[in-house]
C-alpha cells in the first residue's frame, strides 16, 4: 500500500510530501526544547552538574526529538519510513547547525557523530511510525 503521498506526479506534489516533513520537523525541535527545559530544571535542582554530562544530555534530547519528529511524520505518511525519518532527522540536523554556526561551531568529529545520531534516530523512529497501527 502506497498511500495518498505516492499516487504519481499529480498537482501540489511537492506540497503533500512536505507537509508531513515539516510536521516532523515541529514535533522534533518542540519535543527537544521540552526535554532541555527538564534537563535545565534538573540542573536548577540538582545545584551542580559535571560539565562532561551537559554534551551527552544535548545530544539526547535532539536524537529524542528527531525520533519523535520521524514517527509523527511517518505515522501521517504511512509509507517510506526509513526515507521520511533520514529526512526529518538531516533536516534537524541543519536547524542545530545553522544555530551552531551562530555560535562559531564548526564540522568537525562531534558534528558528524550528532549527524549519525539524528539520521540514525530518524530511522528507526520513521520506521516504527510506518509500521505503527492506528487504532
Amino acid at each position: 500500500m502506497r498511500g495518498k503521498y505516492f499516487r504519481g506526479c499529480q498537482n501540489g506534489y511537492i506540497k503533500t510530501l512536505c507537509r508531513p516533513i515539516l510536521i516532523g520537523l515541529l514535533a522534533a525541535v518542540a519535543t527537544m526544547v521540552v526535554i532541555i527545559a527538564l534537563f535545565s530544571l534538573f540542573f536548577v535542582i540538582i545545584e551542580s552538574i559535571a560539565q562532561s554530562a551537559i554534551v551527552p544530555m544535548s545530544l539526547l534530547a535532539a536524537a529524542l526529538g528527531c525520533f519523535i519528529g520521524a514517527y509523527i511524520c511517518t505515522s501521517v505518511t504511512k509509507c517510506r519510513g526509513l526515507v521520511f525519518g533520514a529526512i526529518v532527522g538531516f533536516c534537524v540536523f541543519v536547524v542545530i547547525w545553522l544555530i551552531s554556526l551562530v555560535g562559531g561551531g564548526l564540522f568537525g568529529t562531534r558534528t558528524a557523530i550528532k549527524f549519525l545520531l539524528l539520521i540514525f534516530s530518524g530511522c528507526i523512529g520513521g520506521y516504527l511510525g510506518c509500521n505503527s497501527k492506528r487504532k
